[in-house]
């Protein structure tokens, strides 16, 4: 089974086109074939409804369209712990970012355009940039033990119940016992989790990113059915994380060179 397992693995990870693998190149062409599709189909929708905010949403797609192949090319490169990987996280996150601060996930658009970009920039000139295996390309990997797991996880938890009270209390339309708070609340700080988890090289970043991605799309789901047709592009955009998230997991754990944190 785990020979399997590893077959299948370095057949998606079999570079095909220069250094992009087969994996890449799948996810990539199908995530902007449906992208452009529903973009297409969204700009129509929304010519027909009434009473919109017709130019944020029209913004918030044109971003989300740009970002769909970015974030494809961003996150498969992340998953290959490219050392380049943080620039492209960094422009990723603030269109992504953007796209909900348009759409009103408000905690998801702080985390994501302001706070992100400044921790990957960090990883690219001082973390990453440290911290490179032999080749030069690639960057370390390392084990998250529980003395910062346990204490990590409690911050979290916390900052994610105190952004829903500040969202709550920001915005006037929105109220702690509506459930799209804490949604955009817990799924942006298991976000930022992640990418601090990722800024420190630690292979249960995609533990995070899983979950995050996980809820967003429940949130997305849930809020479209609600009528928030603004939220369709950001789910395309947070199911084909997701999918990366995946094999971002399998690369990294199946790491040779892994450093255990404190030891």
């Amino acid at each position: 089974m785990e020979n399997n397992k590893k077959t299948i693995l370095s057949r998606l990870d079999k570079k095909i086109f220069k250094d992009f693998s087969l994996f890449e190149v799948v996810l990539f062409t199908i995530a902007v074939i449906v992208g452009c599709t529903v973009f297409v189909v969204m700009i129509f929708i929304t010519k027909e409804n009434k009473g919109t905010d017709k130019t944020k949403l029209y913004l918030s797609y044109a971003l989300t369209l740009v970002d769909i192949p970015l974030g494809v090319v961003a996150a498969t490169r992340l998953s290959k712990k490219d050392k380049y990987a943080p620039l492209l996280l960094a422009i990723d996150a603030l269109l992504y970012g953007s796209s909900n601060f348009l759409v009103g996930n408000y905690a998801l658009g702080v985390v994501n355009a302001v706070l992100t970009p400044l921790l990957w920039f960090l990883a690219l000139f001082y973390f990453w940039n440290n911290n490179q295996e032999n080749n030069k390309k690639t960057i370390k990997t390392n084990k998250l033990n529980l003395k910062i797991g346990i204490p990590l996880s409690i911050i979290l938890f916390l900052l994610a119940i105190a952004s829903a009270f500040v969202i709550s209390e920001i915005t006037n339309t929105k109220k702690i016992s509506d459930f799209s708070v804490w949604f955009d609340s817990f799924s942006a700080t298991l976000m930022l989790g992640a990418v601090i988890l990722g800024v420190f090289r630690f292979r249960e970043t995609w533990y995070l990113y899983i979950t995050a991605n996980m809820l967003k799309i429940i949130f997305f789901i849930i809020t479209i059915g609600m009528g928030e047709k603004g939220n369709i592009m950001l789910l395309i955009m947070s199911s084909v994380y997701f999918t990366n998230t995946i094999f971002g997991l399998l690369i990294w754990r199946n790491s040779k060179k892994i450093l255990i944190m404190g030891k």
